[in-house]
């Protein structure tokens, strides 16, 4: 069973709370983790721009830190600017790479897009899980699935988002995998490995929000925004477990010593 550890950032962390319950006790497939926030200042993730394959080479030395197997996403949420160079990229939403990529299960999320306003503004703390918690399944399918991003905007979790309106459509669909009729990301997702895990986890996220009153937010959002370019990066370069295991939820006061410690004990 791959371990899916999520590195927060310090102000989101507490939304983080009730998910990992959740998502662990919808589906057999993954063991969602939550890490300490990165606090070492000499880290890429302390910058306020770096490129996607510095953070993810980041990422991938942090996995081997934590003795985590290659098929362990390590997901990390970043305060920051995440620029692709080599791709002509500036301001990505996600980056990250597949398992079979360089930097394999590895993936960085900004947060850019929340201080820029577009969640900020309403203030709406259930917007803003329903945000970050978006950004989580596409780390998902980035780093587990084949599927690629298609530049039809349809509301898909699979649409390559370049620009903060289309990211809102997403969020107003919910959780979305387009049909046949679109892209045919919901048919193609059946045929992958963990792909029934993954859509699982897409629809107990989505019931767990208010519709209506999500839609009429994000509809507002979609009509008072100004736009920034801003883009999706390609992927590049269970049942709840009882008895004896540590709790998902590495207490705040541990740090990646500590929580390699604890890790190594699941082996």
């Amino acid at each position: 069973m791959p371990k899916v550890l999520i590195i927060p950032h310090y102000h989101y962390e507490n939304e983080f709370t009730n998910f990992l319950e959740q998502v662990n006790s919808t589906q057999p497939d993954f063991k969602f983790y939550l890490l300490p926030p990165e606090n070492k200042h000499t880290s890429p993730l302390k910058k306020a721009h770096a490129d996607y394959l510095e953070i993810l080479e980041f990422l991938d030395r942090q996995k081997r830190y934590l003795s985590l197997w290659e098929e362990d996403l390590l997901i990390s949420f970043y305060d920051g600017v995440i620029t692709a160079l080599d791709h002509g990229l500036v301001n990505l939403f996600i980056a990250g790479a597949n398992i079979e990529d360089l930097y394999p299960c590895t993936a960085v999320v900004s947060l850019q897009f929340i201080s820029w306003g577009i969640l900020e503004q309403k203030y709406d703390y259930a917007l803003q899980r329903h945000a970050l918690f978006h950004l989580v399944i596409c780390c998902l399918i980035g780093g587990y699935t084949k599927l690629v991003a298609h530049h039809q905007t349809y509301g898909c979790l699979l649409d390559f988002n370049n620009e903060l309106v289309s990211f809102n459509r997403k969020l107003q669909m919910g959780y979305y995998l387009c049909s046949n009729s679109q892209s045919g990301c919901y048919d193609a997702m059946q045929s992958e490995l963990y792909g029934h895990s993954i859509i699982s986890l897409c629809r107990v996220l989505k019931n767990g929000i208010d519709q209506k009153r999500l839609q009429v937010i994000i509809q507002e959002l979609i009509m008072e925004h100004s736009i920034h370019q801003y883009g999706f990066g390609d992927n590049i370069a269970g049942d709840k477990v009882m008895g004896d295991k540590i709790d998902t939820q590495i207490n705040n006061s541990q740090d990646l010593v500590q929580a390699s410690k604890d890790i190594k004990n699941l082996r």
